[in-house]
């Protein structure tokens, strides 16, 4: 659990010496690596033309992003790291052509007529999750809006 995860965070920050800044640099470089894999997985979905394990795939990057997000905040909100975006072998362009599929699945009919609360909800954590992909691919706000 987080709390677990909070407490192993900071006796390992302890027993390595390491400062505040260190630590969150050593964070996000662990961060990045796992992104960069979890990406290239959901590419090699979309190469293979399986979309019901790409979209799961970039649910499953989302969730990462969220929780990496959340316990850095919690264990070293005093340092500061630029945002963690991709850096792996993946081309731009197929980065937006993935963002494209994964923004089609969020948007559905009943996502965008919000015909009811609990669907509502969804549609505003399927969108957070949109926003979340988007902010880790680097696809600028003009780029989006043509997607």
């Amino acid at each position: 659990n987080e709390e677990d995860q909070l407490v192993l965070l900071n006796q390992s920050k302890v027993k390595c010496g390491l400062t505040i800044q260190e630590s969150a640099d050593s964070f996000a470089d662990v961060a990045n690596a796992m992104l960069v894999t979890l990406v290239d997985q959901a590419a090699s979905y979309y190469d293979k033309k399986d979309e019901d394990n790409l979209i799961k795939s970039l649910d499953v990057i989302s969730d990462f992003i969220l929780g990496a997000g959340s316990l850095f905040t919690k264990a070293l909100s005093e340092a500061s790291i630029e945002p963690v975006i991709y850096n792996g072998k993946t081309k731009k362009n197929k980065l937006e052509d993935i963002y494209y599929k994964y923004a089609k699945d969020c948007y559905t009919v009943n996502d965008i007529m919000n015909l009811s609360d609990n669907e509502s909800n969804s549609s505003s954590n399927r969108i957070d999750n949109l926003n979340r992909i988007q902010q880790v691919f680097d696809i600028k706000e003009s780029k989006r809006n043509n997607i």
